[in-house]
């Protein structure tokens, strides 16, 4: 037995509902036991085309359901076959890690010194702040930092802390401006 079709989402309208077959006018089989076989290949003809012109029917909705604008033409419905074939068969499915996309995000040196001179700046400003405050204060929209989140920017800072400690202590020290300065430039240049 077939496993069971789990959807993406649920069918609604008429392509939630049967096609139903054509009343029947003769019995088939009583016409084929009476040998009328005209009158039994007309009627199985009917059936046929009605199915047919149900399904057809229902070919927009389908485009709709799976989200494929325009006329139905090649194209439109060959998009809708591999979609359809994407919730049936796992061999058309293209699965994508689990992993962001795209490049690494990567603090160099320059921009570890850049972020502990940052919060160190933030404390200052504000007494009293711890360096999760602070951090959450550099996240807030409109500033550099406002894509990361406040405890993300605190793993990164005291990382960087541990990583640059001696560096960290220098840049406090009134002979390290000219660092300073550089790191003020760098932020002046970054968007």
């Amino acid at each position: 037995m077939a496993a069971r079709l789990k959807r993406s989402k649920p069918l609604i309208g008429i392509l939630a509902k049967a096609i139903k077959p054509l009343p029947e006018r003769d019995n088939l089989l009583l016409l084929a036991a009476r040998g009328e076989f005209e009158k039994l290949s007309q009627a199985y003809e009917a059936r046929i085309r009605h199915a047919e012109s149900e399904r057809m029917k229902r070919v927009p909705a389908l485009l709709e359901h799976y989200g494929i604008a325009g006329p139905i033409t090649t194209d439109t419905l060959l998009q809708l076959v591999l979609c359809m074939g994407e919730e049936l068969y796992p061999g058309l499915r293209v699965e994508t890690p689990d992993r962001r996309e795209g490049r690494k995000r990567v603090w160099d040196a320059a921009a570890q010194l850049e972020l502990i001179e940052e919060v160190e700046q933030e404390r200052k400003r504000h007494k009293r702040l711890t360096q999760l405050g602070a951090c959450m204060n550099l996240t807030k929209s409109g500033r550099r930092y406002s894509k990361h989140g406040g405890e993300s920017l605190l793993r990164i800072y005291r990382k960087a802390r541990q990583t640059y400690p001696q560096w960290a202590a220098m840049l406090a020290l009134p002979e390290w401006q000219g660092v300073r300065a550089l790191i003020t430039e760098r932020k002046k240049l970054r968007p």
